[in-house]
Parts: C-alpha cells; sequence; structure tokens
C-alpha cells in the first residue's frame, strides 16, 4: 500500500472523460488514492511538489504513473522504476475531512473554495505556492468548460501567471507551468479572437519548448501545441513561415515517437495534414510527396486500442488522403482507398458516429 502524508491541504484533482473530479483532504494524517468509481481515464495533480498521473486499468484499479522522485510517498521502494511505465496499484483509504466531484456542479464550487482557501494559506515564498496556484486554475478551468463564464477563466489565467512568475527561469518545473498558462492563453484566444492572446501563448509555448531537452517525455506533446498555435497564426496572418516551423516541428513529434508506439499513425496523418497546408500554400512538389508518404506510413500502423476515437479519425485521414490524391496524383487513390475500406470493420458498429460518412466521388 503507498501512503502519501502531509500537514497541509492535499489537493488531488482528476479530470474523466470531459467531466471534473476533485478530492480534498484537508489535514489528513495519511491519504491512500486509489480507484475514483466511474472514471475512464484519470489524470491528477497532487500538491506535493510534483504532478502526478494515474491511468484506470481494465481490472478497475489506478495505477501510478509518471515521476515521483519528489513525492512525499511511503515505501520508495514499491515505486521504483514508475517513471517508466505503469506502476503500482493504489488504494482508497482516507482520514480525515474529504470532499469529492463526480457531476455536481456543487461540488465544483466546493472543489474551487478549497483550492481558494490552500492559496490564500499558502505565503508568496513557500515552495509549494506554484502548485497551488495551478491546482486552483485548473478548478477555474473545469468550470469554464462547465459554464462557459468567461470570468473563471480569466481567474484561470491570473492565478497560471502568478504561478509561472514564482518559478526560476533555471527550474525545472518552469516549463509544466508555462505549458498550463500557454494553453489557457490559446484557450482565450479561441474564445475571443484577440490575436495578442495568441501571440502570448506562442511565446510561452516556445519559452517551453525551448526548456524541454530532446530526450524529455513530455517534448514530443509540447512541440504538438506549439505548432497548432502555430497554424492559428498563420490562418491569421498567412504567413508561410508559420506552416514550415510547424511542419519541422510535428517531424520532430514523429521522429522522437517509437516505431511501435500507439500513437505514431496519429502523429503521421497530422504531419501529412501539414505538408497538405504546406503544398496548397507553395505548390511545392516535396511537400506534395510528403503527403502522401507520411499517410501511407501511417496506415501501416495499427490503430490504438486505447482510444475509441481513432478509428474515426484514420477514418477521417483516409478520406482526406483520398481527396487529395485525386487532385494531386491519382496513382495513390487506389492506396486511400484500400486505407479507407481496411478501417470499416473498426468504425462499422451500432452507436458509433462517423467524422466523414462518405467517400470522395
Amino acid at each position: 500500500m503507498v501512503t502519501v502524508s502531509s500537514n497541509s491541504l492535499l489537493s488531488v484533482g482528476v479530470s474523466s472523460g470531459g467531466r471534473f473530479r476533485h478530492v480534498y483532504i484537508r489535514r489528513p494524517e495519511h491519504v491512500n488514492l486509489c480507484f475514483f468509481p466511474g472514471a475512464h481515464a484519470l489524470s491528477g495533480l497532487i500538491n506535493l511538489n510534483t504532478r502526478c498521473k494515474f491511468r484506470q486499468q481494465r481490472d478497475g484499479q489506478i495505477w501510478l504513473k509518471h515521476q515521483l522522485g519528489h513525492c512525499r510517498i511511503g515505501d520508495p521502494q514499491a515505486i521504483e522504476g514508475t517513471d517508466k511505465g505503469l506502476g503500482t496499484p493504489l488504494d482508497i483509504h482516507t482520514h480525515g475531512e474529504m470532499s469529492g466531484y463526480s457531476g455536481d456542479l456543487n461540488d465544483l464550487q466546493v472543489a474551487i473554495m478549497n483550492s481558494q482557501e490552500a492559496a490564500n494559506h499558502t505565503p508568496g515564498d513557500h515552495p509549494d505556492r506554484a502548485d497551488r496556484l495551478e491546482s486552483l486554475a485548473a478548478a477555474f478551468n473545469s468550470r469554464y468548460l462547465r459554464l462557459g463564464d468567461l470570468i473563471d477563466l480569466e481567474a484561470a489565467l491570473l492565478s497560471l501567471q502568478e504561478a509561472a512568475d514564482l518559478i526560476p527561469a533555471d527550474h525545472p518545473a518552469r516549463a509544466r507551468h508555462l505549458a498550463s498558462l500557454a494553453a489557457s492563453l490559446d484557450s482565450r484566444y479561441q474564445r475571443l479572437g484577440d490575436l495578442k492572446d495568441l501571440e502570448a501563448a506562442l511565446q510561452k509555448a516556445q519559452e517551453v519548448a525551448d526548456l524541454t531537452p530532446a530526450d524529455h517525455p513530455e517534448r514530443a506533446r509540447r512541440l504538438s501545441s506549439l505548432a497548432a498555435s502555430l497554424d492559428s497564426r498563420y490562418q491569421i496572418l498567412g504567413d508561410p513561415k508559420d506552416l514550415q516551423a510547424a511542419s519541422k516541428m510535428r517531424q520532430e513529434v514523429v521522429d522522437l515517437t517509437a516505431a511501435d508506439h500507439p500513437d505514431l499513425a496519429e502523429h503521421l496523418q497530422v504531419l501529412a495534414g501539414s505538408f497538405t497546408n504546406q503544398h496548397h500554400s507553395s505548390g511545392d512538389p516535396q511537400d506534395s510527396a510528403a503527403v502522401h508518404q507520411n499517410y501511407a506510413a501511417s496506415f501501416r500502423h495499427s490503430v490504438n486500442p486505447e482510444s475509441s476515437r481513432d478509428a474515426n479519425l484514420q477514418w477521417a485521414s483516409a478520406l482526406q488522403w483520398t481527396s487529395f490524391a485525386k487532385a494531386d496524383d491519382p496513382s495513390y487513390v487506389p492506396a486511400a482507398y484500400s486505407a479507407a475500406f481496411t478501417l470499416l470493420p473498426e468504425i462499422l458498429w451500432v452507436g458509433n458516429t462517423l467524422m466523414c460518412t462518405t467517400m470522395p466521388s
């Protein structure tokens, strides 16, 4: 059994299938964390100086995942090596007051109040203040996604900005805090359309990428986020340099992904989409060749069994490849159609809603 001890307010925030789940334990003597009923995929934040991720497996247990070297967790030998894969199953027993949210808006309000109290009682020079501010921002963001009230997004941004300001430039946690800030700035850009927010998000995301070493497990995801923001700016300003930079980053994402990784097909298809945009902008035949090369490579990899959306996304990508091939080089049309037909057993089931329902004519 893994035990987490703390003399202060412990905040655990988890997101499940788009629904917010947050658990607070006030001044616990010890807390044993485990399965949250009804969750499909969990990721959370423990305010003990580090971020910890959780995933529910098919046997109904939560396994600890990610780097836990600085967590104040009992029996460190039990979690040795969990940053490289699934680790120790956790059980739940709590001592102290606990409130949990599993869909009820009132519980989310309580979660925000407790996060705010934790932040208010943490001095400005306390080493945990930045993490507690980020936890508060996560709660505000969850309510924003639920209700769409811009005030919550603004509150999240204020907390995230303060958290980022508290982290020195050479601190290993700076990239993580800046990544959260960039994501919220991008959310406000998507809501209000203010180019200043997009530029600020890009600046933070670029700093995140610069701070993330080539062998860091989060580098691929962070590069993907930066590339998406560059795509957004291209749509507004039309500078082909943004497209080229986005494609370069997505190529690195592919290069960083192991040949047997379940997400490789998706990364290849996103890269093919980037080269499609470049080809429409420049007409360069090399971009056209890259589109076909990456689409073809993507369909040589199996669908990720962990995500029910992957087959639908691959179906949409097959149709996009077919449309591009018909306009660009019909010799690739048979391969594109073949890729689409191969996916039919994965997507033709009752209740599935296809993103694209017809083949290109």
